[in-house]
């Protein structure tokens, strides 16, 4: 309890510096997913809010957070291992990440800043998010030739992350489902027509 003030000023110097602390938010949740009591206390409360402090705050920086660490190592802040044991969640950080996508696909700042951000960076559970936004912005249904390069762009961009670190099952998985629409796409712009919804 002594050592909370000095590490809650700890915490907001990085914040101020970085903008958020994953690995700090990543640690807090542990505490409070293994170790936190039954019945929150001020200081559990306390710890809680620390963690949302260190939390990134802008869509794209949590949907590299959720993708960063493996599913596995994200724990839900709210729920406590003791009260789960017998139906642990797996896939909480897969949940958030792809809770995440319609908002960051929608707009085409975060799109972009994204796709640059995730290919540019070593993340080791990035499928789950760059399925869901590739599943938003579908190839196939697009009504431009613009809106069809985009969405051509992010499922080869973020495949590509993909494939260099996650599974050779869900690379396997995603490729085969991917795979047709990239070259779909590519022969109609080679072609210089917009592709037709189907």
């Amino acid at each position: 309890m002594k050592l909370l003030p000095i590490i809650t000023t700890f915490v907001n110097e990085v914040v101020a510096v970085r903008g958020h602390w994953s690995e700090g938010t990543r640690h807090i949740g542990d505490w409070l997913y293994f170790d936190s009591p039954s019945r929150p206390d001020d200081f559990t409360k306390s710890v809680r809010a620390l963690y949302d402090t260190a939390l990134p705050s802008q869509p794209v920086e949590q949907a590299l957070f959720y993708s960063r660490f493996w599913g596995t190592d994200i724990q839900d802040p709210d729920q406590r291992y003791i009260d789960n044991v017998n139906d642990l969640d797996f896939d909480y950080a897969t949940r958030r990440a792809q809770g995440l996508a319609p908002a960051i696909a929608g707009d085409p700042v975060q799109l972009a800043r994204v796709i640059e951000v995730m290919a540019s960076e070593e993340l080791n559970a990035p499928f789950p998010f760059a399925q869901a936004l590739a599943s938003i912005c579908p190839i196939r249904s697009a009504p431009s030739k613009r809106q069809s390069m985009c969405s051509r762009r992010v499922i080869a961009v973020l495949v590509s992350a993909s494939c260099a670190h996650s599974s050779p099952r869900w690379t396997a998985s995603w490729l085969e489902t991917s795979s047709s629409s990239i070259s779909w796409s590519t022969s109609q712009n080679r072609r210089g027509s917009s592709p037709k919804a189907r």
